[in-house]
């Protein structure tokens, strides 16, 4: 990451500081370090506007040894912060004496504070009632935990360019709408040059777009089973499909497919069809976020265009009009929900949808 900016998230409260340094991960942040402070009596009288200034200080200063000369943009929604923008800081003019002192230590520091408005900094103002410096919050005394049981392994990791090169790499999508009352769904599923199989639309029926998107990659990992593809590159613009994979299903697992507030996950018999596909082939897949509707050129874009194009094509299916092409030769293609396992034999289009409503009755 050398050379790239270095976002920073900074917070306080009554009587306390907190900060932390991330880096961007595959649209994803990944936390590199963190850190908080207790005031000193003498501060406590500070007002909000110079905590969160002094907040933002302490933080840069903190972190310098990871930061070094490179750029620090601070995410802050504590609007004052974005007065480390104002071009009077720039021409020395600030009438402050105490922000004057704490900006003369960030002289020579490329810095861009961005104000998320309505945006709740987690890792910034949520480190204060971690710590329990915070007289806002009571401290408690913590019973010793039970011994927690060993992380099962993951099948489901982040992209790595250096990895992923040469892979079997698939596009999914899956959409929904809802046309005169009646609710029409599809997913759209394309291999990279066509390995191993050309690109393919699938009807799903009337189903939500989140059921849409989990079906079209257990609709893949049928595939890559089938051709006994051990390692796969997934590239969709769906958070929904590609946090719950690589970010929840391991604490799904863990709690009986159940959420944090205990409440049943959603589509639960896709997510284990998926999860059972990977273990009985000791399947690894890795994910990659690409934009919706980008503007920038290249490959995601095209093939992301094209996935969601067959999608809405999906929708549109009758039962015998699955269809998958090569070139300008298209043929019938073949596909199969399944709560478990792969099966013995292909099955043909009008399997496929029967499988699906019969998996979303259970």
């Amino acid at each position: 990451m050398s050379g790239l900016p270095q976002p920073s998230e900074a917070g306080f409260s009554n009587h306390c500081l907190s900060a932390g340094l991330y880096q961007q991960y595959d649209q994803d942040k990944r936390v590199v370090a963190y850190a908080s402070k207790t005031l000193l009596s003498n501060k406590l009288k500070y007002t909000d506007c110079e905590k969160a200034m002094l907040c933002t200080v302490w933080a840069i200063q903190r972190f310098s040894n990871y930061i070094g000369a490179q750029k620090v943009i601070i995410e802050t929604c504590h609007q004052p912060v974005t007065f480390l923008n104002s071009q009077r800081i720039r021409d020395g003019v600030v009438t402050n004496a105490r922000i004057a002192t704490w900006l003369m230590a960030l002289q020579g520091r490329v810095i861009e504070a961005r104000y998320a408005q309505n945006h709740r900094s987690a890792l910034g103002n949520g480190l204060a009632a971690c710590q329990n410096c915070s007289g806002d919050t009571p401290t408690t005394t913590l019973e010793p935990e039970e011994p927690q049981l060993l992380q099962q392994p993951t099948f489901h990791r982040y992209f790595e360019e250096n990895v992923c090169q040469g892979m079997p790499t698939a596009y999914v999508d899956g959409c929904s709408y809802n046309h005169q009352g009646n609710l029409k769904a599809g997913a759209g599923v394309l291999w990279v040059d066509n390995n191993p199989c050309p690109l393919q639309h699938f009807k799903l029926g009337p189903q939500s777009s989140q059921y849409a998107e989990v079906a079209a990659v257990l609709i893949t990992l049928q595939i890559a089973a089938t051709h006994n593809i051990k390692e796969l590159l997934i590239c969709t613009d769906s958070n929904y499909a590609r946090l719950s994979f690589t970010c929840h299903l391991p604490n799904w697992i863990r709690n009986g497919y159940r959420t944090a507030n205990n409440k049943p996950v959603k589509h639960q018999h896709l997510f284990r069809a998926c999860d059972t596909i990977t273990r009985e082939h000791d399947m690894l897949v890795y994910w990659k976020k690409v934009k919706g509707y980008s503007r920038q050129p290249g490959q995601d874009k095209d093939f992301n265009d094209q996935t969601d194009a067959l999608a809405k094509a999906g929708t549109q299916a009758t039962p015998n009009d699955h269809t998958s092409r090569r070139g300008d030769n298209a043929q019938s293609t073949s596909c199969n929900i399944y709560r478990t396992g792969i099966p013995s034999r292909v099955p043909n289009a009008t399997d496929c949808e029967r499988r699906l409503r019969f998996a979303t009755s259970l």
